[in-house]
């Protein structure tokens, strides 16, 4: 079949073709070669050969694997902590979290220093776990107040709520018909 397009036929016709959207591997290929995946994944496939190899009886080998599995998933947050204390002498999480995992090395509780590894996700704020902590507290000492029928104050009311998540599921829903459209803005409905 010859064809019988010029050029300028050609490049018109392929500007108006659909695209096909692109695979699930191709979307999250950054996300997985990412140096936080990749850490992580490391960090986790140590410490569970760690405790396959301990399940064993090789606690020798175990103890190894654990460390391994600590210092390379503890690097980066010994890493943050430190510029933190050093810059700014703010204590955070990612402190705790290395005064944690070098405690547990030094009485050769390698297991407990891997897992401390793994506590503290690597690339989210220092913050991350306070945050949370901060929701169940408030959550629980409204709870507490009704209970006890006195009135919350507004420190104890400071968590998400149902038109918390709504708004939430609303954004998501937003994002998805943003990309499915042809549009560069689409409007989010309150």
């Amino acid at each position: 079949m010859q064809n019988t397009q010029s050029g300028d036929e050609q490049a018109l016709a392929c500007t108006t073709c659909e695209k096909t959207p692109p695979g699930f591997f191709e979307r999250y290929k950054g996300f997985f070669f990412s140096s936080g995946t990749l850490i992580a994944a490391a960090n986790t496939v140590l410490m569970v050969l760690g405790f396959i190899v301990q399940a064993t009886g090789r606690q020798q080998a175990a103890n190894w694997l654990f460390l391994a599995s600590a210092l390379i998933g503890g690097a980066p947050i010994f890493k943050l902590a430190a510029g933190n204390i050093l810059r700014r002498f703010d204590l955070t999480a990612g402190v705790m979290v290395s005064i944690a995992m070098i405690a547990a090395m030094v009485v050769g509780e390698y297991s407990a220093a891997a897992g401390r590894a793994t506590r503290l996700p690597f690339g989210h704020p220092e913050a991350f776990l306070e945050a949370f902590a901060n929701n169940y507290v408030n959550f629980a000492d409204t709870i507490r107040a009704k209970m006890t029928r006195t009135k919350p104050d507004g420190l104890m009311l400071d968590f998400p709520d149902v038109n918390d998540g709504l708004r939430g599921m609303l954004f998501l829903e937003t994002l998805v018909a943003s990309a499915k459209s042809r549009q560069k803005w689409t409007k989010f409905k309150k």
